[in-house]
C-alpha cells in the first residue's frame, strides 16, 4: 500500500494530521499551565508550599533585576516573610 502513496499526498497525508491533532496538543498545554496557576493560587498563604510549584530553572526578572537562582531567592523571599510575621502588628507595613 506505501508504495502508491506519492511524496504529494504523504505530505497533504502529514499536514492534515498536523492540523488535526494541534488543538489537542494545546489544550493538553493549556491544561496543565492552568493547574500550575490554580496551585499556586491554592497556596498563596504558605510560601514554603507555593515555592514547590517553582521550577529550578525559571528566572524571575523584576525591577530591571534578573534572579536565577531560585534557592537564593526563595531563601530571601522566606526570610523577609517570617521577619515581617514577627513584628507586632502594630509595627508592620
Amino acid at each position: 500500500m506505501l508504495k502508491f502513496v506519492t511524496g504529494r499526498t504523504l505530505s497533504l497525508l502529514v499536514a492534515s494530521a498536523a492540523v488535526l491533532f494541534a488543538p489537542m496538543a494545546f489544550a493538553d498545554d493549556a491544561d496543565d499551565v492552568m493547574a500550575v496557576v490554580q496551585q499556586w493560587a491554592d497556596t498563596e498563604a504558605d510560601l514554603t508550599a507555593q515555592a514547590k510549584t517553582i521550577r529550578a530553572d525559571r528566572v524571575q526578572v523584576t525591577g530591571g533585576g534578573r534572579q536565577s537562582d531560585q534557592a537564593g531567592n526563595l531563601r530571601v523571599q522566606l526570610a523577609n516573610h517570617n521577619a515581617r510575621s514577627e513584628q507586632p502588628a502594630a509595627n508592620r507595613k
